[in-house]
């Protein structure tokens, strides 16, 4: 379900080119401007082809075996019993909408891919455009995707990259290509299912490095000022933008389907990848400097596999509790050598200072002194062993990358990993020497746990949305390396939260909701 939604009555409601609903029983309206529109034309026909490998699923199989497991996905995905039962458990506390036995049938395969691409694509669209205005998409920022020279394209997610015009400076000559070493960014979506965060992570960046938000985030004002100059250079923005995607996306259900040819024929072995590192050359080309992106997806439900590499992505198998969480992350092979559950810690060889502090005897004064300095050892042990793990997986990324760094997306997973040891991995990959230039948050709670855990650690943590008018509101995030020069001094970043004026001019305005904040 999309829970929450509106946009009927409001500014972005009188410009609105499209209504889209993110639940199946369309109770929650959602506007968008043209902008939106063409995006939403091309997820559509991207999810067609996400459907047809779903249908791959159920061949040879009778008919009314098929009608029982999409009937079986249907109850699953509007009962969520997994829910239920941890809400009868655990209160008020929720661990997760449904379970890992569950995403594995392909009939809640075919009711996920039918319903969340929508809420999934437009809120991650939507926590980029407000990083970009508050200028992480620039040059040197954490969001930057270094560029290199055109190539042809080669996955689905490459209906965005047609030519670019030479007078937007779109030709490149052989001496710069030659003289270039191109990087790559390695964009990593944790708990990131059929990946649909990636493909708006894909699709805005060539936006944003085609039509930059620097123009009007420049003189924009912050946390609700207007002034008749910012309503402008955001409306001229929209428009810019929405000029930019009309041309991109005219065309677009026939580019998909090219693109998936061709990621066929290379599946086939008829065809040879290209060297963007997708399934295929794709339909279209990107003749001029292009975003360099390795695009990842990370789950612990392996089922997901196959829709991620339809989009010309990688996938990997992944648990945050699990001795690789931090390699596979990198895309590396260096493992601390335990990592336990929930609480737990790696105890690098050693016994837990429970278990080493048994049988000793002694008063029961001693023994608790004995277990604190134990667990006291216990803990620097854990944190050197995972500090060195990530170090090295970070160093043999960057090396193979071209010192592209890499970029963490959490999208509703944080209901599942709040705890200290998942607290403790993004720590280390945020530190110097961590790899991670930043990771990006999008949850469903206006709470979350995660952000005491991370600023007891010294992790600088900005909030994106607005904090004032109903209160705090921790569902879009970004997280950062202690000492970021990216938070000014008032614990914010330029630009945000959006005003009005801004907010109104979203591509995807109301993502997630919060409507009532702007009336």
């Amino acid at each position: 379900g999309g829970g929450g939604g509106g946009g009927g009555g409001d500014e972005t409601g009188k410009r609105a080119a499209c209504v889209y609903f993110c639940d199946r029983f369309r109770r929650y309206r959602f506007t968008c401007p043209v902008g939106g529109l063409h995006l939403l034309k091309g997820l559509v026909a991207v999810n067609k082809v996400l459907l047809a490998e779903n249908a791959k699923l159920f061949e040879g199989l009778p008919q009314n075996e098929v009608s029982r497991l999409k009937a079986q996905g249907y109850a699953l995905y509007e009962e969520k019993p997994t829910l239920q039962k941890s809400h009868h458990a655990n209160g008020a506390k929720a661990v997760g909408t449904w379970s890992d036995e569950e995403y594995a049938l392909p009939g809640f395969q075919w009711m996920y891919l039918r319903y969340k691409s929508y809420q999934r694509f437009a809120e991650t669209w939507a926590l980029l455009e407000r990083c970009a205005a508050a200028g992480l998409f620039q040059t040197g920022a954490p969001l930057c995707a270094f560029t290199g020279i055109g190539t042809t394209t080669s996955s689905l997610s490459d209906v965005a990259a047609v030519a670019v015009p030479a007078d937007q400076g779109g030709k490149q000559s052989e001496e710069e290509g030659a003289e270039s070493k191109p990087s790559k960014l390695r964009v990593v979506s944790l708990g990131g299912g059929p990946g649909f965060e990636l493909l708006a992570f894909d699709w805005f960046a060539r936006m944003e490095m085609a039509v930059p938000s620097s123009g009007a985030s420049s003189g924009s004002c912050r946390g609700g000022e207007s002034s008749v100059g910012e309503s402008g250079a955001w409306r001229a923005l929209r428009g810019a933008r929405e000029r930019w995607l009309s041309e991109r996306f005219s065309d677009v259900e026939r580019q998909v389907a090219l693109a998936a040819g061709a990621g066929a024929a290379v599946a086939a072995g008829t065809e040879v990848p290209s060297t963007r590192g997708g399934v295929g050359p794709g339909a279209a080309v990107w003749a001029g400097p292009q975003p360099l992106l390795d695009l990842v997806s990370l789950d612990l439900q392996p089922g997901w596999r196959g829709y991620v590499e339809a989009l010309g992505y990688s996938f990997g198998q992944w648990d945050v509790h699990s001795p690789d969480a931090a390699s596979a992350i990198f895309g590396g092979s260096h493992l601390p050598r335990k990592v336990a559950g929930d609480g737990d810690r790696v105890f690098g060889g050693q016994q837990p200072p429970e278990e080493t502090s048994r049988g000793q005897g002694g008063s029961g004064q001693h023994r608790q002194q004995d277990e604190s300095a134990a667990g006291s050892a216990a803990a620097k042990a854990v944190g050197s062993e995972l500090a060195r793990a990530v170090g090295a997986a970070a160093k043999e990324a960057s090396e193979e990358s071209g010192g592209g760094g890499v970029v963490c997306m959490l999208s509703n997973i944080l209901c599942y990993c709040s705890d200290d040891s998942t607290a403790d991995l993004f720590t280390e990959l945020l530190q110097p020497g961590g790899g991670a230039r930043c990771i990006l948050v999008n949850e469903r709670g206006a709470e979350q746990r995660m952000v005491s855990l991370l600023e007891r650690r010294g992790i600088v943590v900005v909030k994106l949305l607005d904090q004032v008018a109903q209160g705090r509101d921790d569902r879009q995030m970004v997280f950062l390396p202690p000492g970021s020069p990216w938070k000014a001094a008032h614990g914010t970043l330029p630009n945000l939260p959006f005003s009005r004026e801004a907010f109104c001019e979203m591509i995807f305005p109301n993502q997630p909701y919060e409507e009532k904040k702007y009336r």
